[in-house]
């Protein structure tokens, strides 16, 4: 099982106002925990990231080559 825990909009791309327009037109706003704002990425952050041992995250390339997502993984047990 899977879940998206943050989507990095690089700021080569996005501006801040263009990521939340992005947001809302996917109706992901109000999933959105908070955006971070980093050196090279706005980082939306959709749900808190967990330390737990049977969690994993990976980093996915989109078809957006200004757009990642991080996605969070549950490892079987």
């Amino acid at each position: 099982m899977s879940k998206i825990q943050s989507i990095l909009f690089n700021k080569g791309g996005y501006d801040f106002e263009e990521v939340i327009e992005f947001l809302k037109e996917r109706d992901l706003l109000k999933h959105t925990i908070k955006i971070d704002n980093t050196k090279n990425y706005y980082r939306a952050r959709q749900i808190k990231p967990t330390k737990n041992k049977f969690i994993t995250y990976r980093i996915i390339e989109t078809n957006d080559p200004y757009i990642k997502l991080v996605i969070q993984f549950f490892k079987q047990k």
